[in-house]
């Protein structure tokens, strides 16, 4: 999938109001603000609408409980809103982004057609969805519809979301793999004693590896916030599925329990990917340090001095994926999740054995409908 391609998710995205239009200009026209302000409204008035509606519900829930749900709500709320301000107010950042991917595209390869992935996706997902809410109509009724159809639209928002920042991140690691490509084939261009062609080369190569860096920066400056809130969202509702596999009650049945583990694929997969894919971007920036003092001690010694700006350049331009300065994106952040998941999950434990209370599960954040 080439940059242009990316049109087909700004398609989608541009009626979400969760992405620019089109980037022929670094302004945002005044029909896209108030195409996105209509936006905010709309889902501000339905979370409010569906939050009036989840009071009764909440009411059977202890206070650690009811804290982790309400914040579940805010939070998505908060990922929808995000998305559409980053659309708004961040749109020469968009441009930059794109303009940069271009410049650092040659040489790149994409072997994947992620206009079909994103079709297959949205089919995945909204197969899930249409049994999710028939499941849990036919147990609840149309009570349920009234609670929690909004966060099928705002769920839908995050999925476009982690499958948009997933195609960038591809697109850095294939642009990483592209200069280690090219590293490689610097040893045929050696023995062939093609010297200005080495020389350009290797300052071609400082070049993209810096502008990578810089383009990474503006990645986190638009996607930052999207990838904390995500993270918080989905680390919250492992904590609520595994609550209810731990303690069942009389409600629980094979059905459900499904049924929440599809809820679970639905806000961590996504999340999950993101942060192993970010892994594999800096593996591959890792890749081409080690290549490059490799080549330094292979290569004649007339290229050393070139060689060597290229290690210095690499060295002080590592990419760095960071959500929103909070933390820093890479493989181990996964168990530090996960840790902080147990954690919480053995206080929620310890009050629902502590203290007897109803509890049914629900649609998005395992709460049943009474």
């Amino acid at each position: 999938m080439s940059v242009k391609q990316l049109q087909i998710l700004f398609n989608v995205g541009k009626i979400l109001a969760i992405t620019p239009a089109s980037f022929r200009g670094k302004n945002t026209t005044l029909s896209e603000k108030l195409y996105g302000c209509f936006m905010i409204i709309f889902y501000t008035v339905a979370v409010i609408v569906s939050f009036v509606y989840r009071v009764p519900q909440y009411k059977f829930y202890i206070h650690i409980k009811l804290a982790i749900h309400v914040i579940l709500d805010i939070l998505l709320y908060l990922f929808c809103i995000q998305t559409i301000t980053s659309a708004l107010l961040k749109r020469e950042l968009w441009c930059v982004l794109i303009q940069n991917l271009k410049i650092t595209g040659n040489g790149s390869v994409n072997k994947f057609n992620y206009g079909l992935r994103f079709f297959i996706g949205n089919i995945i997902f909204w197969i899930m969805n249409i049994y999710l809410l028939s499941c849990f109509t036919y147990y609840f009724g149309l009570e349920f519809v009234k609670q929690y159809s909004v966060d099928t639209l705002q769920v839908y928002v995050q999925f476009n979301r982690n499958f948009l920042i997933w195609v960038f991140l591809k697109f850095f690691k294939s642009r990483y793999r592209a200069i280690n490509r090219a590293l490689l084939n610097l040893k045929k261009l050696v023995k062939r004693n093609h010297e200005t062609s080495i020389n350009d080369t290797l300052r071609r190569l400082r070049y993209n590896f810096v502008l990578l860096e810089n383009t990474i920066h503006i990645f986190n400056a638009i996607f930052g916030w999207t990838i904390l809130i995500s993270t918080l969202h989905g680390s919250l509702q492992m904590i609520i599925y595994f609550d209810n596999m731990l303690i069942p009650t009389i409600t629980t049945t094979v059905t459900l329990l499904v049924a929440n583990f599809l809820i679970l694929l639905l806000y961590w997969t996504g999340t999950a990917t993101i942060i192993i894919i970010c892994d594999d971007v800096l593996d591959e920036a890792e890749q081409t340090v080690v290549m490059a003092y490799k080549l330094q001690k292979k290569m004649k010694f007339r290229y050393n001095l070139e060689l060597t700006k290229l290690i210095t350049v690499v060295t002080n331009n590592f990419p760095r994926f960071s959500a929103a300065g909070f933390f820093v994106i890479n493989k181990s952040t996964i168990l530090k999740i996960f840790d902080a998941i147990v954690t919480l999950l053995v206080v929620v434990i310890q009050f629902d054995i502590s203290e007897s209370y109803n509890f049914a599960p629900n649609y998005f954040v395992n709460k049943t409908v009474d």
